[in-house]
């Protein structure tokens, strides 16, 4: 995702820890690519989100996630 957004892995990291919040060009990036809000990206609000990209996600976080072990 960091690509896509034009920024390195590692400051994309930092944003989906919560160490640090993406500033305004990149929320409006993330939304151009996927439709999130920035209200869901900074809170997790769904509201207003659209239907497709709310399936999307509710199927994301029902699916167990799959990791490499080191």
């Amino acid at each position: 995702m960091g690509t896509l957004l034009g920024i390195t892995g590692q400051r994309w990291n930092t944003y989906e820890q919560g160490k640090s919040v993406p500033p305004p060009d990149i929320l409006f990036k993330i939304w151009q690519l996927t439709g999130a809000s920035t209200d869901y990206v900074l809170i997790g609000r769904k509201y207003g989100m659209p239907a497709e990209l709310l399936t999307k996600l509710d199927d994301h976080l029902r699916t167990p996630a799959t990791r490499k072990r080191a």
